[in-house]
């Protein structure tokens, strides 16, 4: 998409927020690791995204499990 779409889409959604906030975790290159968080928002399901050190461009993480919130 466009710049402007790509900073859109980094925008937090509007009345969104963490309740819950993930913590920062160090790991060895290649581990998997998990992140518990919660948002004050039902939803179906959550896709995370991940911005590299030093760059503007969120990406979706791909092997990130989508969760169902059960609620």
């Amino acid at each position: 998409g466009t710049r402007q779409q790509q900073q859109q889409q980094q925008q937090q959604e509007p009345g969104m927020f963490f309740t819950r906030h993930p913590q920062p975790l160090p790991a060895p290159l290649g581990d998997e690791v998990d992140f518990e968080c919660s948002l004050n928002l039902v939803a179906e399901e959550f896709v995370w995204r991940h911005r590299p050190i030093n760059s503007n461009v969120w990406i979706p993480v791909s092997n990130a499990t989508r969760a169902a919130t059960g609620v």
